[in-house]
């Protein structure tokens, strides 16, 4: 009976000490919202205050400490997310989501986003003499510094995804990404706007729209 009993605490503590350790572990990729940090790169102290909704309010000496630190907090928020979109909007999904998002990656490298991206990154960010590409530039720096030195997503590790440093030509394929997507919105608004217009709002109970737009 002793014997039972001490199996039994045994396994108690073992699954607490693991429920901790997961709980821990959990609570030490969220992001950081209260405390100081120093960041290479800036120039000058930067403060960054969250709302109660989360939302961060960057407060800067210059324009180059706004962005960079804007792209910090847009990587410790929304790292994970921004890999995505790079990756869907280059073709690359399928190297870390298997072979069933090829048919995806094709569609993307058929409508040359990549390539956009390539040409626009070239043609637009590469120097940093002008306001709009030291913001740019700023901002994908402060996004690099996270990549560095942040806390890795958590889903970073289960995919286990590589975390490496976003370039100017990621920031256009997250413009050829969501240019995409506004597109398909914009073609089937104008689309049952038309069918409304023209043939009247009934038409479109058949389609399960509402007559607003």
């Amino acid at each position: 009976m002793k014997i039972l009993k001490r199996i039994l605490v045994a396994v108690i503590t073992l699954a607490l000490l693991i429920v901790s350790h997961r709980l821990y572990y959990l609570n030490s990729t969220k992001p950081t919202y209260s405390g100081e940090l120093t960041l290479e790169g800036l120039q000058k102290p930067v403060e960054v205050l969250y709302d109660d909704y989360g939302v961060p309010h960057i407060y800067a000496q210059n324009d180059e400490d706004a962005y960079y630190a804007l792209g910090y907090v847009h990587a410790q928020d929304r790292l994970f997310q921004m890999e995505m979109i790079r990756r869907a909007a280059g073709g690359r999904l399928s190297e870390i989501l298997g072979p069933d998002l090829l048919k995806t990656d094709k569609l993307f490298r058929t409508l040359g986003i990549n390539k956009f991206a390539r040409e626009q990154a070239q043609k637009y960010l590469n120097a940093d003499t002008s306001a709009f590409q030291k913001a740019a530039l700023a901002y994908q720096k402060g996004i690099n510094q996270f990549v560095k030195t942040g806390t890795t997503p958590l889903e970073f590790t289960i995919m286990g995804i590589p975390k490496t440093d976003f370039t100017p030509e990621d920031i256009y394929l997250a413009v050829g990404f969501m240019s995409f997507w506004i597109c398909r919105r914009s073609t089937g608004r104008s689309c049952f706007g038309k069918i409304r217009n023209e043939l009247g709002a009934a038409y479109l109970k058949d389609l399960a729209r509402t007559n607003t737009f």
